[in-house]
């Protein structure tokens, strides 16, 4: 049973190189990615670089915030034109 730990999880006939420390898989050094110091196997990678991506939102909202402002001051200006046109013709 201890040689089943000696092994990459992921590739049985490769030796083990490094433990994720999410999964705490033992994976061999093509599975394994060093991060920020901590080794992962790379599902448990891409879940964390997902995870990074979500909190990139807030450029995206400022600027759906910023064109959603000037359309609401074109169609207020848009209509204070036409109430002030109709107004003349009366």
């Amino acid at each position: 049973m201890a040689a089943a730990a000696t092994v990459c999880a992921h590739h049985p006939d490769r030796p083990a190189h490094a433990l994720c420390m999410a999964c705490r898989k033992v994976v061999c050094r093509e599975c394994a990615t060093e991060w920020e110091g901590i080794n992962y196997c790379a599902s448990c990678l891409a879940r964390r670089r997902g995870a990074l991506r979500g909190g990139r939102r807030f450029p995206g909202l400022l600027a759906l915030t910023a064109v959603s402002a000037l359309l609401l001051v074109a169609v207020a200006r848009l209509m204070v034109w036409a109430g002030v046109l109709v107004a003349g013709l009366r």
